[in-house]
């Protein structure tokens, strides 16, 4: 009788302080209450969560939908792990650093076992200094700063390291485009692209055995309303190959300068140009020939008659993707960042697979040893920083579509 009214105490006494959390507005406090009393994780969960850290709003919230879908189309197609439902739970950093470091540790409190995103550098850097502390797995899906990982052991990545773009570049100018010499165009005081730029030179110059083969380094001051000195020292160079290691704004500028001078030239961009605002920059220029490094393959549609080679294969989880995306969201790009995002639940469920266990190190564990996960995105293998090895792509903008025309070795 006594245990009786001790539970009916207890319960009646539950019910008023939710009630109270309710009433004032506090839902985070009140979801941490719920945890804390109601919530199991010692094996005995109904579900296995899976912490997902993106954008929702803000102005970030278009990429971080990318993300989203192709998070939320993996769990649609592999909704389970050891048996159990996965559950998606979100942490919502509206596009601002201060907000996705309360989101994030809302997220821990809520004890996922593995965590997936986020879109944002800076917003990846803050997630992986909280997620380190509470030894949870993460995978970033298309974060490249080199930090997320280094300082955190605990952190993987299915994006390709930045600067292995410069690497690529050169093997598409020298193998595919057959061209000896080639020139890097540069903004003054852009110290982010250094590493990127010197693989480039260096790739150059052993594929051709030369240490000439970047005949030209032409640094643009974009202060400088003028491009037309820097068109004029390609035009005497005599290349047919550009690296442009710019953002698209200074690359709108150039191009503007130079499409009635550089009709036979190729212009190659770094990943961050893949998207459709740099589409919509392409269209104003017709004449020339735009290229950027992509995560990704891209086939060509089958009503699109190009002129260009397209020998690429995708994998069979790309076009499984590709054709549930395109059908959903009624459009005929599957976005690379989506197929990142379906990549990194995919390795999370793969790993936890062959842990056989939520426990963090025995996840870790698998997610060190991820070798050749034929992904939508191509074979993932993360070496010892967590990073993914993986091919590269060279898409050229043929219309108004991405095509890839070439793969890294």
């Amino acid at each position: 009788m006594k245990k009786s009214k001790m539970k009916r105490k207890l319960t009646l006494l539950l019910s008023l302080v939710i009630v109270m959390i309710v009433s004032t507005g506090c839902v985070s406090t009140y979801d941490s209450f719920k945890h804390a009393f109601f919530d199991k994780n010692d094996g005995t969960a109904e579900t296995i969560k899976f912490g997902v850290i993106e954008p929702k709003t803000g102005t970030d919230s278009a990429m971080g939908t990318q993300e989203i879908r192709g998070i939320q189309i993996a769990n649609e197609m592999f909704p389970q792990v050891l048996g159990k439902d996965i559950e998606l739970v979100y942490a919502d950093t509206q596009s601002d650093i201060e907000v996705a470091e309360v989101a994030v540790s809302d997220l821990v409190a809520n004890e996922p076992v593995i965590v997936l995103g986020g879109y944002g550098e800076v917003v990846s850097l803050t997630a992986s200094s909280i997620l380190h502390k509470a030894r949870i797995p993460a995978i970033g899906t298309t974060s490249s700063n080199p930090l997320i990982v280094d300082n955190n052991p605990y952190y993987y990545r299915v994006s390709f390291q930045e600067a292995l773009q410069g690497t690529v570049i050169a093997e598409y100018i020298v193998d595919s485009l057959k061209q000896k010499t080639a020139a890097l165009v540069r903004v003054k005081g852009d110290e982010s692209t250094t590493t990127t730029n010197g693989r480039f030179v260096n790739k150059m110059n052993s594929l051709v055995d030369s240490e000439d083969s970047a005949v030209d380094v032409i640094t643009v001051d974009p202060e400088s309303p003028d491009y037309n000195e820097y068109v004029d020292k390609l035009v005497k160079s005599g290349v047919k190959a550009v690296f442009m290691s710019t953002s698209t704004t200074v690359a709108d500028e150039f191009f503007e300068a130079c499409h009635d001078k550089l009709k036979d030239v190729t212009f190659i961009g770094p990943n961050s140009w893949h998207n459709e605002d740099f589409i919509h920059i392409a269209l104003k220029y017709p004449l020339l020939k735009l290229a950027v490094v992509s995560d990704v393959v891209n086939t060509a549609p089958e009503n699109l008659d190009i002129d260009v080679k397209t020998d690429v294969e995708t994998t069979n989880l790309h076009d499984e993707l590709a054709r549930i995306y395109t059908e959903k969201y009624e459009t005929e790009e599957l976005p690379e960042a989506t197929a990142l995002a379906f990549d990194a639940y995919y390795v999370a469920v793969k790993a936890i697979e062959k842990a056989n266990s939520t426990e963090a190190k025995a996840i870790k564990k698998q997610l060190d040893k991820v070798k050749n996960i034929e992904g939508a995105s191509g074979n993932i293998t993360f070496n010892s920083k967590g990073e993914a090895s993986k091919t590269l792509n060279i898409d050229m903008v043929v219309r108004n579509k991405f095509v890839t025309v070439y793969t890294s070795k």
